[in-house]
């Protein structure tokens, strides 16, 4: 499963949204017809359910969506509670196994630098925030993106904002759950805001869609809309969905006259979700800080200068997890405190890699004599012949007066703050 370049490049850039339908949660959610005959049974409604239902394995859209309007209709509190202990966050975390597929896959979606997360689910898997002016303005107007924040690969930061568009089902009250097609008609058509925003990130964005299967007829018309804007013109995808069991002529429709790049897979025989894991893990593979820098740091070795170490705990611990994870050769960093130290290192052994810290704060004495660590280091490297790219560490603390110092000697770049370097030991081994 090769996941194409441009969506690749659209991911790290910070310019796809993840669109996550029921097919996400649907290992642990019950599908339409059994959650409705569950909630039946719970407000003590069965009879009611299976009369609007009827025999058929699957009922039709509208009678689903009649049952559901039905049961709101006749129990409000009790109906929310009843989806609460059904589908709450509490109800769905001790189902999700550590270790296991949920868990995984919730684990790899939060770890894609993902500009925001967007789903239909009001169900407790996927936490996040109800529609308002702040989660749009979060969505539209967010942050500037850097696909090496923690929030991607720290475990204890949760990733993408998530935006639930159709409300939470652990929210006090159940007036902003999409439940019904009433509710779907008031959300869509009586606020202008939620449509507007939805256009918006549809034009704005690229969107790749996670069990997602396109039935939901006011997302089609959105998308639809979208398309209208670009005309003839929308060269590249505009989005991207991981499907099963589409023909290839279908799919070949759908880039077409949709804008829609199919990511391909076939059911496998009694684990029809196995396709749709993959591409994850793929997608996951093509983007995660730790799977994209791991990958370049492999075999390398780092010799990196400074006397106060613990000052690069967060940085250190970032680099040694991506080397840590990808596979082949281990990458190794070499500490040291001086720069007589990091000479010796350096005409000892070949390195990829310098990294130090600048020392003092201005590059010299009045004596003209250096004065900084780094810039020391520098000095004699050019003097003894040690070839290695270096990147000096520095507060940002006369920073304009010291890089034009670090430049001249040699220095590949003078950075200021940990995003900085990453980028720069990414492009470095590219």
């Amino acid at each position: 499963m090769e996941v194409p370049e441009a969506l690749r490049a659209e991911i790290v850039g910070g310019n796809c949204v993840a669109f996550v339908g029921a097919g996400f949660s649907a290992p642990l959610v019950p599908e339409w017809p059994a959650l409705l005959r569950r909630l039946g049974e719970d407000l003590g409604e069965s009879a009611m359910v299976e009369r609007v239902l009827g025999a058929d394995a699957r009922p039709r859209s509208d009678a689903l969506e009649a049952a559901a309007q039905m049961l709101r209709d006749a129990h409000p509190e009790p109906f929310l509670e009843a989806l609460r202990q059904r589908l709450g966050h509490e109800a769905l975390a001790t189902a999700v196994t550590p270790g296991g597929r949920m868990a995984r896959r919730l684990e790899l979606l939060r770890s894609v630098p993902f500009a925001t997360i967007l789903t239909t689910n009001f169900d407790g898997l996927l936490r996040g925030r109800t529609p308002d002016g702040g989660a749009y303005w979060g969505a539209l107007r967010p942050q500037a993106h850097r696909w090496w924040e923690a929030r991607f690969w720290d475990r204890e930061h949760l990733g993408p904002q998530v935006v639930k568009l159709h409300g939470d089902v652990d929210a006090e009250t159940a007036d902003a759950l999409v439940f019904s097609k009433r509710d779907y008609r008031q959300r869509l058509y009586s606020l202008a805001s939620y449509r507007s925003f939805l256009r918006a990130m549809m034009a704005r964005f690229t969107v790749l869609y996670l069990g997602f299967s396109f039935t939901d007829a006011y997302v089609n018309e959105l998308r639809s809309e979208v398309l209208s804007i670009f005309g003839d013109h929308a060269h590249a995808p505009i989005a991207y969905a991981v499907l099963p069991n589409v023909p290839e002529d279908y799919r070949a429709y759908l880039r077409s006259h949709e804008g829609i790049q199919v990511l391909p897979y076939a059911h496998e025989r009694g684990d029809e979700h196995q396709g749709f894991d993959r591409w994850l893990a793929a997608v996951h593979a093509e983007t995660n800080p730790i799977q994209l820098l791991g990958r370049r740091l492999s075999g390398k070795r780092i010799l990196w200068n400074d006397a106060k170490p613990i000052n690069n705990e967060y940085a250190e611990r970032f680099l040694r997890e991506a080397a840590a994870d990808a596979p082949g050769a281990d990458c190794r960093i070499d500490k040291v405190k001086t720069w007589q130290a990091a000479c010796a290192a350096l005409e000892s052994q070949r390195y990829d890699l310098v990294m130090t810290h600048w020392g003092w704060r201005k590059a010299a004495l009045p004596s003209g004599e250096p004065a900084a660590a780094g810039e020391r280091l520098l000095m004699e490297m050019r003097a003894r012949d040690l070839r290695a790219p270096v990147l000096v560490l520095s507060t940002s603390d006369f920073a304009p007066e010291n890089r034009p110092v670090a430049l001249r000697l040699g220095a590949k770049e003078y950075l200021c703050d940990w995003s900085e370097l990453f980028r720069e030991v990414a492009e470095l081994f590219a």
